[in-house]
């Protein structure tokens, strides 16, 4: 099977890893030298040396506007293997995969969907948050003596019996 990128990928030369996220490159093609967004966070120790060759994906125009890179960081050779550098790449291959019905075991489904984006959590200046109405406001404890505690967890040798008292219903106690 043969999943290809969104675009042509370029060929350019491991300067360094300068952090997590950040390459320093030089391209084959023109001798250039640039920095390269990377997509995996991980160490990638052994594959991360001066001078391994790699390839880079131009940004796309529509993600170019918020960027300050021009490059991705996709692949790189690892003793004459190309090894994925990037971590989002495993769920195209994964859903081509699926589409093709290539995995023994998950090849009899009827639809294929892709999982579905989660908005973000609200923050307190989001207009989703709403105000706790007053009948969600915690409700009073009643106050457990520690001597009551270590009586009722001792009143039976199973854990039903030890913490039977927690399934009850005790709010008129």
């Amino acid at each position: 099977l043969f999943v290809p990128h969104d675009v042509p990928l370029h060929a350019a030369r491991l300067l360094r890893r300068r952090d997590r996220f950040l390459a320093d490159v030089v391209l084959e093609a023109s001798g250039e030298e640039d920095v390269a967004y990377c997509v995996n966070p991980g160490r990638m120790e052994a594959f991360s040396y001066e001078g391994a060759r790699i390839w880079l994906a131009p940004a796309r125009v529509q993600e170019s506007r918020g960027r300050r890179l021009r490059w991705t960081w996709e692949l790189i050779e690892h003793e004459g293997v190309l090894c994925d550098t990037n971590t989002q790449r495993p769920n195209a291959i994964v859903s081509a995969l699926l589409r093709e019905r290539l995995l023994p075991g998950l090849d009899d489904w009827v639809e294929l969907k892709s999982e579905k984006t989660v908005p973000h959590a609200a923050t307190p200046g989001d207009e989703q948050v709403k105000p706790r109405t007053p009948d969600r406001t915690p409700k009073r404890r009643r106050r457990l003596k520690a001597s009551d505690a270590i009586d009722r967890c001792h009143s039976g040798s199973s854990p039903t019996a030890r913490f039977g008292y927690l399934l009850k219903d005790n709010s008129n106690s």
